[in-house]
């Protein structure tokens, strides 16, 4: 989804999403889009988008996009269409400055320059009329979400044939292809694997391009609710998720002790709430990912005997591990990227600060499996990568209440409670 809305800037035309995210950066992205000159409706279950001409000057990139997560994903688009684009730096991270360099680098092997201009980056691309496909390689340490779709937008707006080896298999690479294949003159060729050809007539930014498409269920959310399901117990039917981008999860949640089953537009998870030790390692997908370890970090807190956890994606992703310490947790951080937790009797509520959208959600199943009353502060980061997680809880059954309605200072309080059949 988040990949999918910076379409009309890699060309003109109208694009009509159906079934979109609802977080902070989907209107974050809506805003720098209207900026542009784009026409956008938000509708309940849709966004309908059109662009008849992009101005890749507006101030409001500097108030919008330092606000993005994913700010990078702007930089291909918008140098599409013009001889310059300037763009505002950092974009929003939990864990610090995001780092533009391994996008820029990756988007030099395409001909688009990159300046650092103070806290803005000045992007061209000169010679992007001339220039024919490329064979790229992506080191391990590049091969990220962000880079991988730089490169494969670029690989799209210009012609001839190019090939991405080692680009990420993530499903957001997936839905852009899916998109591309429904407006640009393009063909790919090795769809879902780590080696992508791309085959195009180049995009002509003058010609009105139209295109309509469904997201799936954000498998990461899915993946949040089966980590309540496991720590709290239920029977529960999660709705609108591929049950195949689930793979890489099933065998962390059947070693933490749930029986899940996988079907083309949902799944079912069902769990005792007497989660079992387990150990597991976060890797690039389609590896157990990284974006999935706070909620089963919390249900290892949880399990019946000692568990590993080893984050090998981002540093400092395990920073909940002190506030689960606060609630009772016996959490032992061996160095920034692995942790030891042990048995623990119970978790005991008290008030708890998210660090990040993950974390803030692990903290919150972590209230419905404490005795006591939790308040969990932090919603504005949950927002983030969540379309009101805690809505969904509780239509589940979960004892949550929103205390203050502010983003900037909202809070729940969570209180103990299995999760009822869906």
């Amino acid at each position: 989804m988040k990949s999918i809305l910076t379409f009309p800037h890699l060309a003109c035309g109208s694009l009509s999403i159906e079934n979109p995210a609802t977080n902070s950066q989907t209107d974050y992205a809506v805003e720098v889009l209207t900026a542009c000159n784009t026409e956008s409706q938000v509708r309940s279950g849709s966004i309908e988008l059109r662009a008849d001409r992009i101005d890749t000057l507006n101030p409001v990139f500097d108030a919008a996009i330092p606000q993005m997560r994913h700010f990078s994903r702007m930089a291909v688009p918008m140098v599409t269409h013009g001889e310059q684009f300037r763009m505002s730096l950092p974009g929003y991270s939990p864990y610090g400055r995001r780092s533009f360099t391994p996008v820029s680098r990756a988007l030099s092997k395409f001909g688009i320059t990159t300046e650092p201009k103070g806290n803005h980056v000045l992007l061209s691309w000169p010679e992007k009329s001339r220039l024919e496909g490329r064979k790229l390689v992506t080191p391990s340490a590049m091969r990220c979400l962000a880079t991988s779709e730089a490169m494969l937008r670029a690989a799209v707006a210009m012609r001839g044939e190019s090939t991405i080896i080692n680009i990420a298999q993530d499903p957001d690479i997936a839905d852009l292809v899916r998109l591309y294949e429904t407006f640009a003159p393009v063909e790919f060729e090795g769809k879902g694997t780590a080696n992508l050809v791309v085959r195009s007539e180049g995009i002509d930014v003058g010609r009105d391009y139209h295109s309509r498409i469904s997201v799936p269920g954000d498998y990461l959310e899915a993946s949040t609710l089966a980590a309540a399901v496991l720590a709290v117990g239920g029977d529960v039917i999660i709705d609108g998720v591929e049950g195949k981008r689930m793979l890489p999860m099933v065998p962390v949640i059947e070693g933490f002790g749930a029986t899940i089953e996988l079907g083309e537009t949902g799944i079912r998870v069902i769990a005792d709430g007497k989660p079992r030790a387990y150990d597991f390692t976060t890797e690039r997908y389609p590896g157990f990912p990284t974006d999935a370890q706070g909620p089963f970090l919390t249900v290892a807190a949880l399990a019946r005997g000692a568990s590993i956890v080893e984050e090998t994606v981002w540093t400092n992703r395990l920073a909940q591990s002190a506030e689960l310490s606060r609630m009772g947790a016996r959490i032992e951080l061996i160095n920034n990227q692995t942790a030891r937790i042990d048995p623990t009797p119970e978790l005991v509520g008290t008030s708890v600060v998210g660090t990040c959208p993950r974390a803030t959600a692990g903290l919150i199943i972590a209230g419905l499996a404490a005795e006591g009353e939790t308040t969990v502060s932090g919603l504005d980061l949950l927002r983030n990568a969540y379309s009101r997680l805690e809505d969904n809880l509780i239509s589940l059954g979960a004892k949550i209440e929103l205390v203050e309605s502010d983003e900037a200072t909202s809070r729940i309080n969570v209180k103990h409670g299995r999760l009822e059949a869906f």
